[in-house]
């Protein structure tokens, strides 16, 4: 509660002192230097707390600080020691997502970026990712307009982030926390095309423990108005057709209370590689399965992700490059709720 209050504090102190000099500077005169200047008039030149941003007054917010140049950043001071990045956050926001790569006392990352066809790319030297799930971050789908979203290792000194839009690369924005690390703030660039139909996940319990989830989205993304792409064609990286079922158990009383099973089903349907729809990616059908357990403040989770190997591609970059679908992945998680 006391750490609490003095951010805020802080961030009251923050905003009100942003405003008072924001005031001044754009002032033709300062008051102060008014030998007539009432109380009144004084008064009415300070701004209300309710006036500024929301978002001014947030500490995360506050925090960062906006790099000049979207693609290259050359920092004052640079370390030839290899950073890790030992975690990678995915926001979703009213523009798209942003990402987070969290480094250890939010050291600042080089970047030097470019956009290849649908994909922001960007090589991060002197960084290694180093996650506790491993050394490979991926996102299928994380907004609209956003078909993949990768962090990888190039080599042992290079890391390498890649935001793939459905329609057109995506906007970016570089941004240095302190407390949190590199941050991207990606805005989707979404055509104009018709609104999705999605039918809102529907859950219903056949008994008590067992449940089915399932959930279908019809998406006719269409081009209606471009200079360079047929009017009508399809949207890339947008299967008109998305479903999944899934079945999940779990025991309620017993020894064995809290002990679960899944299994599941994701169908899509194909993909367009490009907006001259020259080439499509076929459907799959991917099965997933979960086991986990979870009792009082413990829980654990083994998560199998492509349960039979079935290789498919899920997006592309244009008709030159197109991205496999992760083999049979396992991923196990314990946890603790304090």
């Amino acid at each position: 509660m006391r750490v609490n209050l003095l951010f805020a504090v802080s961030s009251l102190l923050i905003t009100l002192s942003s405003v008072t000099v924001a005031d001044l500077a754009d002032a033709e005169q300062p008051l102060s230097e008014k030998p007539n200047a009432s109380s009144d008039e004084v008064k009415s030149e300070i701004h209300s707390v309710s006036e500024v941003q929301a978002y001014k007054t947030s500490a995360t917010y506050l925090l960062r600080t906006p790099r000049n140049h979207n693609f290259v950043h050359q920092l004052s001071q640079v370390t030839s020691d290899v950073v890790s990045v030992t975690d990678v956050k995915v926001n979703n926001t009213d523009k798209g997502i942003e990402l987070i790569l969290i480094t250890p006392n939010s050291v600042e990352l080089q970047v030097s970026g470019k956009t290849e066809g649908n994909s922001y790319i960007v090589d991060i030297p002197n960084a290694r990712l180093q996650l506790a799930s491993g050394e490979s971050f991926r996102q299928e789908k994380p907004a609209a307009g956003i078909a993949l979203v990768t962090v990888a290792n190039v080599d042992a000194s290079t890391l390498q982030v890649t935001v793939v839009g459905e329609a057109n690369a995506p906007q970016v924005e570089l941004f240095d926390s302190q407390i949190e690390g590199l941050v991207f703030g990606v805005t989707a660039t979404i055509s104009t095309a018709q609104q999705p139909t999605t039918t809102p996940d529907q859950t219903r319990e056949i008994l008590p423990g067992w449940n089915v989830i399932t959930a279908y989205s019809y998406t006719d993304a269409r081009i209606t108005q471009d200079n360079n792409f047929p009017v009508g064609n399809l949207l890339p990286n947008q299967p008109v057709h998305l479903a999944s079922l899934w079945t999940t158990y779990i025991i309620p009383k017993g020894n064995l209370q809290g002990l679960g099973f899944g299994f599941g089903l994701t169908y899509v349907g194909d993909q367009q590689v490009d907006s001259f729809n020259t080439l499509k990616l076929p459907s799959y059908i991917r099965a997933d399965a979960a086991l986990y357990y979870r009792r009082n403040n413990f829980n654990a989770a083994l998560n199998i992700q492509n349960l039979f190997d079935k290789r498919y591609f899920e997006a592309s970059n244009g008709d030159t490059q197109v991205y496999p679908a992760l083999p049979l992945t396992a991923k196990f998680t314990l946890g603790w709720q304090f």
